[in-house]
């Protein structure tokens, strides 16, 4: 996340490219401007392309709706189910995570439109312990809800004993192959560490009472 010209796009291609030679599928969308009025852009982009591996296996229902938002079947007049939808992205972010990880590609997440970005979110808050992941760019001047991204970065951080720590955020989860639950230790400082609880370490438990965030 940042202004425009500081590198965003390049580090996220690197990301991309190194996850491909890591043997993950990955699935992006670019969207400019023009893009963020246009209803399923985003969704046509990330699994257009797989179309014809997911479409079979979906149930009739789920079937129909993502034909439709991918513009293979006409629609009717109120469009497609957006909870009909939702769950057929889900179901196709699944079949296609089963061969190998996947990994979704976001550049200029602010101008994705509304109609991905919500089925998008949908999907991120149900996949969080699947082999799904998501490397996304935004614009810092543009328009995102980062919440719609499923909290890619915490809102709220507390201080102690000059450590730092925050609820478990998606990304931090995805890096680690956690549950998005639990509180996570940015920085130890004086007091975890003389308690030996390190920087990186996941708080899930205090005394034997479960910790959420």
């Amino acid at each position: 996340r940042g202004p425009p010209g500081i590198g965003k796009t390049q580090l996220w291609a690197e990301g991309v490219g190194l996850a491909r030679r890591q043997g993950l599928r990955v699935l992006t969308t670019r969207p400019a401007g023009a893009d963020a009025r246009i209803a399923f852009a985003g969704l046509r982009d990330l699994v257009g392309v797989a179309a014809d591996e997911v479409l079979p296996e979906l149930p009739a229902p789920q079937r129909r709706a993502l034909a439709v938002a991918l513009a293979l079947e006409e629609p009717n007049a109120v469009g497609p189910d957006p909870g009909v939808l939702s769950a057929s992205f889900v179901a196709s972010l699944r079949l296609l995570a089963r061969p190998q990880p996947l990994l979704l590609g976001v550049d200029d997440a602010q101008w994705l439109d509304a109609s991905s970005r919500a089925v998008l979110a949908f999907a991120l808050r149900r996949l969080a312990d699947e082999h799904v992941g998501l490397l996304a760019t935004v614009r810092a001047e543009g328009y995102v809800e980062v919440d719609d991204l499923h909290a890619l970065t915490p809102a709220e951080y507390l201080e102690f004993g000059g450590g730092v720590l925050h609820a478990l955020s998606f990304q931090q989860a995805r890096n680690h192959s956690f549950p998005v639950r639990g509180v996570y230790v940015a920085a130890p400082g004086y007091a975890l560490a003389r308690a030996d609880v390190p920087g990186g370490a996941l708080v899930s438990a205090v005394g034997g009472a479960p910790v959420e965030d």
